[in-house]
């Protein structure tokens, strides 16, 4: 494959004003030098951005407002900290006067550094390719076929556990698999963009020496790979292989986690269900959205009366609090109430059975 050239921060700047100015792709491609698949997909990417925080959340992110307000409160705020460090050295001074409550000797609290923690680093072509046989004129040969879902399933599960967690892969094999239908669908596009958008899936330079020059040694690399888990080259993570056992991963080395992840207890679903019980009655029915925000409110503890300054990410929070598969909230809400409920153009009732 001939390496492909990243699309950089003034690439996608370039990209939106352009199609915003209602120049075509190919023009648009020819201004940037970029291929065509690349605007599209660099495209694509701003559109889910524009979904999932809204358009001025993309105009920020690209500098293209007015920052002129938030200069002034930075501003303001390096004033404000400026006088609570001058407070704080005075303070300092005053009790370097006092005596030692410790006599010298720090209490053991004081003396263990944060140490950052541990990352761990997914091969993602090496979890994406999946080795299977094929019938070739009544021969069995060995192939491949490319599964992105299992990239996001991994970090899902890890992340779940409570482990920080990212991927990489590099920029000639990304454009290989976004720009080949046989082995990326429209499905697996948007989920390559938005794990970008999210910073769970990095895009490298084809020769950049991420796993040998930027994993600690409490860090782990995921991979499956023999040529970087025995590479020459010094790779001072742990290596960590893995399975799948159904629809889940299994590792055969990953670092134990000192504040494991509980679940939360069965008793949160009993709560959101008393809530939908509250809302509906049988003779009332409600827009899913609504029922969505009162759960949301009732479990995540946030204030009916100010949606608007809800966090970005509350609607996956409540998800993974419920513990609820389905992509939309309709899925996830049948999931809860089971055949209590109907959801019908997005509103929804509840089933009365008589006695």
């Amino acid at each position: 494959m001939t390496p492909q050239r990243r699309a950089t921060e003034d690439d996608v700047k370039a990209i939106f004003c352009y199609r915003g100015a209602g120049f075509s792709l190919d023009e648009t491609a020819d201004y940037t030098g970029l291929t065509r698949h690349t605007v599209s997909y660099q495209l694509r990417k701003l559109r889910y951005s524009a979904e999932d925080g809204g358009i001025s959340e993309v105009l920020r992110s690209l500098e293209l407002v007015d920052n002129s307000e938030l200069i002034k409160m930075e501003l303001q705020t390096s004033h404000e900290i400026s006088k609570l460090l001058m407070e704080n050295l005075h303070l300092q001074d005053k009790l370097s006067n006092l005596e030692d409550p410790y006599d010298g000797v720090e209490p053991d609290s004081l003396e263990r550094e944060w140490e950052e923690p541990a990352k761990i680093a997914i091969d993602a072509i090496s979890v994406i390719s999946v080795s299977e046989m094929y019938d070739i004129d009544g021969t069995e040969t060995p192939g491949y076929r490319f599964d992105i879902g299992r990239l996001k399933s991994m970090i899902d599960f890890l992340e779940n556990m409570g482990h920080r967690v990212f991927s990489c892969i590099t920029v000639s094999t990304h454009s290989f698999l976004v720009h080949t239908e046989e082995f990326c669908d429209e499905q697996g596009k948007e989920i390559m963009a938005r794990m970008e958008n999210s910073g769970k899936l990095l895009v490298l330079d084809d020769h950049d020496p991420y796993y040998r020059e930027k994993l600690a040694q409490h860090d782990t690399l995921v991979t499956n790979n023999p040529l970087i888990a025995n590479s020459s080259f010094p790779i001072q993570a742990q290596i960590s292989g893995f399975s799948w056992e159904g629809p889940e991963p299994t590792f055969s080395n990953l670092p134990e986690l000192e504040n494991p992840v509980v679940k939360e207890e069965p008793d949160v679903q009993i709560r959101a269900r008393g809530v939908v019980y509250a809302m509906l009655s049988q003779e009332e029915s409600i827009h899913q959205s609504t029922i969505h925000f009162k759960v949301a409110s009732e479990i995540l503890g946030l204030k009916w009366e100010e949606q608007v300054k809800w966090p970005r990410g509350w609607a996956k929070q409540l998800k993974q609090k419920l513990q609820l598969s389905g992509k939309t909230f309709s899925i996830q809400l049948k999931h809860l109430m089971g055949d209590e409920i109907t959801i019908n153009n997005s509103i929804v009732r509840r089933i009365i059975i008589d006695d």
